[in-house]
């Protein structure tokens, strides 16, 4: 079997110069997937954001000192790993001065559990 180098070398080069194409197209799919997501929380958390007064204002006609302004199971385990829209909310809040809480919940049997981000006066 007779190789020619040249042709070898030429050959191998251009598969590397196409599979570092492929590799810079999928990091840049990448890269917008993500933009897309946060784009996604952001706008996510304006509206959550955007409710909170109405939200707050019913709870507080009903008597209430609280209200649950997000619900969710995938959210965090602590108001140190918000992520998403919850820690965008919770973080504004915050900043806000207003008092909120990330809180557990369950079903009262067992089978189920989430957290809540709670707005709390």
């Amino acid at each position: 079997m007779k190789l020619d180098p040249a042709n070898l070398r030429a050959r191998t080069e251009a598969a590397v110069a196409k599979g570092k194409v492929k590799q810079d197209l999928e990091a840049q799919r990448r890269q917008l997937d993500e933009a897309r997501r946060r784009d996604d929380e952001r706008r996510k958390a304006e509206r959550i954001l955007e409710d909170i007064p109405l939200a707050a204002e019913a709870a507080a006609n009903a008597g209430k000192n609280r209200v649950v302004i997000m619900r969710g199971t995938s959210m965090a385990e602590t108001e140190h790993s918000l992520r998403g829209a919850a820690k965008l909310v919770f973080d504004e809040c915050k900043r806000a001065g207003l008092d909120i809480a990330v809180e557990f919940d369950h079903d009262g049997i067992g089978y189920e559990s989430w957290l809540n981000l709670v707005l709390r006066w």
